[in-house]
């Protein structure tokens, strides 16, 4: 039975339990992270630690360019959150129903961006309307409370994403450049993709 030379000269991946080695490094990176944001959010004191760890798992992702493009659009909707949260709140303290109703139009003008946009940008828009009602409708009695709880929630998703961009660039965590840019190649060699049919 003739052996294809390219399936024999590729190594195999070493496999622990299981799972391959490129999933343990993953897990350990992201144990590591979590462990980081911890720390530091429990010696800053922060009101809410697992938020930080939370991000960790959120922004678990096995490439070092995805996990930082949805940590730059986690903190951006954190900001807008927090900041909307705060205007909310100190204009319409006073006025309870008017306070909800507002609260209502920024929910649903935050579920109708996210319905119109996808992917990551998706993701932050229903992130504005989560932040909200963390903040904002979560003290809504007590609406004093809206400024400090914000910029705890702010401080503990940064500490998350810092310790997460921390680790991976210490661990070195793959980067998915170079396999797309192989990919790209593979596909405007002569005699493949998608407009060889038409090279002469």
């Amino acid at each position: 039975m003739p052996v294809n030379a390219t399936s024999a000269a590729a190594p195999s991946p070493l496999v622990f339990a299981g799972f391959p080695a490129s999933s343990w490094t993953f897990a350990l990176r992201i144990w590591l992270a979590m462990l980081l944001a911890l720390y530091a959010s429990f010696w800053l004191e922060l009101e809410s630690p697992s938020s930080a760890a939370l991000t960790v798992a959120i922004l678990a992702l096995p490439t070092r360019g995805q996990g930082m493009e949805k940590a730059g659009y986690r903190l951006l909707a954190t900001a807008i959150g927090v900041m909307a949260s705060i205007a909310i709140a100190g204009v319409f303290s006073q006025t309870d129903g008017l306070l909800l109703a507002v609260l209502g139009i920024w929910v649903g003008l935050c579920v109708y961006v996210a319905a119109m946009l996808d992917g990551n940008r998706a993701y932050a828009a229903a992130l504005c309307c989560i932040t909200v009602a963390l903040i904002a409708i979560q003290q809504i009695d007590t609406p004093l409370q809206v400024f400090p709880t914000g910029i705890a929630r702010g401080a503990a998703i940064g500490i998350g994403v810092l310790a997460v961009a921390l680790v991976n660039e210490v661990l070195a965590a793959p980067d998915y450049h170079p396999v797309l840019a192989g990919r790209i190649e593979a596909l405007y060699e002569p005699g493949q993709g998608p407009h060889a049919r038409y090279r002469p």
